[in-house]
Order: C-alpha cells, then sequence, then structure tokens
C-alpha cells in the first residue's frame, strides 16, 4: 500500500520536528522522496 499526499506530509513534518531535517538544511530531492517511500514524484510534489 502506498501512501498519500497528506500521510507523506505528515511524515516529512514529523522528521523535521524530530531533527531529521534540521531548520536551516534543505529537504532531499523530490525523486529521493519519491524512491524512499516508493511513491509517484507528483504525489510528493503535492505533499510539499
Amino acid at each position: 500500500m502506498t501512501i498519500g499526499y497528506r500521510e507523506l506530509a505528515g511524515v516529512l513534518r514529523d522528521a523535521i520536528q524530530q531533527g531529521t531535517y534540521p531548520q536551516g538544511t534543505t529537504l532531499p530531492k523530490q525523486e529521493e522522496i519519491a524512491a524512499e517511500h516508493s511513491i509517484n514524484i507528483n504525489t510528493v510534489r503535492k505533499a510539499v
């Protein structure tokens, strides 16, 4: 089962809050996020 853009937004939000992506840094490339979660790039674009 794949995740939708709302779930992905929550995952990314949690990662930011937990310090996985510290303030002042950039998120990984959209392609990398898509590959990591086995989802379509358009889902990533909608989430961010």
